[in-house]
């Protein structure tokens, strides 16, 4: 998991959602991590990283009708 982690870092993610840890992993400086136990918490954290990073950048999701 640590190999992963250090991967999307260097990527240049700056979220990581994954699945609850029961060891210590080193998180890289500037990585947020997100520990989830089910598919449920995973949604319910990707949409509200989502709606934290459009509220902080300014972005706005337009509907088109």
């Amino acid at each position: 998991m640590e190999q992963r982690i250090s991967e999307a870092h260097r990527l240049g993610f700056e979220t990581c959602i994954v699945p609850r840890l029961r060891k210590e992993v080193a998180v890289p400086q500037g990585l947020h991590l997100i520990q989830v136990r089910n598919v449920s918490e995973a949604l319910s954290a990707a949409i509200g990283a989502r709606r934290n990073s459009d509220q902080s950048s300014g972005n706005k999701e337009q509907v088109l009708e």
